[in-house]
């Protein structure tokens, strides 16, 4: 399978991207145009908490023959540890799960004002407005809380801000409000799509997988930047024993990242297709 592996480019479908709808720097047409330069034939973008970029994206990627697959990124929670979800192959246009989406997104916007405000018990002032700005019309999240933090001049870098102030752990740090593993996984197939792991790394476990096998999870992402050699295969050996399928993608969150990630990170055409087919013969479950 053409995976990302010792540099080979380009990658058939990077399946894990992020725009302006969330903490991604790019919008949609601009994110499109980028992956048909670098080869791309499907992508699949993944905001947190949002789907506002897919269907521009799918609208865009028209114009180059690329196939954008409906995406999104959750967050939930398990034995204290932050866990992602990914899901693909949604319907975009489901009423219901749009609406559970912005509820989310509300969730967001409270958990910002709160960090702020222990920025500010701090003696870190930065303005809700200014983080509102830089997020623009995405779902609110802390990178554009650590854009804020710098433009306001009271940290010196992005990076800064997350290792001294929001980062998991540190003191202006507010815990997300996340919901179990096995809602999100029912709303996303409720709208017809399916449930992925992301970017678990190595340190996976077997009571882990089993509650989230249990749960209803149908797959693993396998190719990550994150995701060294030997935590490719402990991740494959993961998903035969528990019949997950699998993924792969970039992450793409960073403009400057675009030329080390777009096309590296990714899956074949016949890892697409099984994906495809299986969403497809699931469908959707009733509420």
């Amino acid at each position: 399978m053409n995976t990302q592996t010792n540099g080979q480019k380009p990658v058939f479908a990077d399946l894990h991207m992020h725009t302006t709808a969330s903490d991604g720097e790019l919008e949609p047409m601009e994110l499109v145009a980028a992956c048909a330069t670098a080869g791309l034939s499907v992508i699949a973008v993944t905001d947190h908490d949002s789907i506002e970029s897919v269907l521009p994206a799918i609208a865009a990627a028209r114009n180059y023959g690329i196939r954008v697959v409906p995406g999104v990124e959750l967050s939930t929670e398990l034995d204290g540890t932050e866990v992602h979800i990914l899901g693909y192959f949604f319907d975009p246009e489901d009423r219901d799960f749009s609406e559970w989406l912005t509820s989310l997104q509300g969730t967001r916007y409270t958990r910002a004002q709160r960090i702020l405000e222990k920025l500010e018990h701090y003696g870190l002032r930065v303005e809700f407005d200014l983080v509102r700005s830089i997020a623009g019309d995405g779902a609110i999240g802390r990178p554009h809380i650590a854009r804020a933090m710098v433009e306001s001049g009271v940290i010196g870098s992005y990076q800064a801000a997350f290792d001294y102030w929001i980062g998991d752990g540190k003191p202006a740090c507010i815990a997300k409000s996340v919901q179990a593993p096995e809602e999100l996984i029912r709303h996303i197939h409720q709208a017809g799509g399916i449930a992925v792991l992301a970017h678990p790394g190595k340190d996976v476990t077997v009571d882990r997988m089993r509650l989230l096998s249990r749960s209803g999870l149908d797959g693993i992402e396998i190719w990550h930047p994150r995701h060294s050699p030997a935590a490719q295969k402990i991740l494959l050996d993961v998903a035969r024993r528990f019949g997950l399928l699998i993924t792969g993608g970039s992450d793409l969150h960073l403009r400057d990242r675009i030329p080390d990630c777009l096309g590296t990170y990714g899956v074949s055409a016949q890892i697409v297709e099984k994906l495809e087919n299986y969403a497809q013969k699931r469908g959707r479950t009733e509420p």
